[in-house]
């Protein structure tokens, strides 16, 4: 068993660090549930800890606290140690660019990722396993409505 606190421990500061109070203009929370295996999309249900094989979702909230419309550059969560991203899992309720990374958030591209390397004198293109990505992002979401939400989401795999 996997305590689900020390699993996310980095995720849960990185985006506990950029949230700010009501009474700023932009307000955000990071909900994690482990999700049942029962039919294709599952249950979510509050968890403290999960076991290896086990699909986590993550819910991004970002709130629009002001009374106008707030544009966000963009929506990011990263994909902890001892766990790999489920492909096509990255799901937003507004129209935005979806990237990821594999270097911890320095540079983020289009899926399937893509490198060249040279084998035996010849060099060929392979796709970067899913399991290398690091973090997710969307990009240039639509403006959040006053006193509204966006919610992104994305699930993992327990290794």
């Amino acid at each position: 068993m996997i305590k689900l606190l020390k699993v996310f421990s980095a995720t849960s500061l990185f985006l506990f660090a950029t949230s700010v109070f009501a009474a700023d203009p932009l307000s955000s929370t990071l909900d994690v549930f482990v999700v049942d295996d029962k039919g294709e999309k599952g249950a979510l249900l509050e968890k403290d800890s999960v076991e290896p094989g086990q699909v986590l979702e993550y819910q991004l909230t970002y709130t629009n606290n002001t009374e106008k419309p707030l544009q966000i550059t963009a929506a990011t969560g990263l994909i902890p140690e001892n766990t790999a991203y489920v492909t096509g899992s990255a799901e937003g309720q507004v129209v935005a660019e979806f990237l990821v990374s594999i270097d911890k958030g320095t540079n983020y591209e289009s899926e399937p990722v893509k490198r060249t390397r040279t084998v035996g004198g010849k060099t060929e293109t392979y796709i970067v396993p899913v399991s290398e990505y690091t973090n997710v992002r969307w990009v240039k979401p639509e403006p959040i409505e006053a006193g509204k939400s966006q919610i992104y989401q994305y699930r993992v795999k327990v290794n």
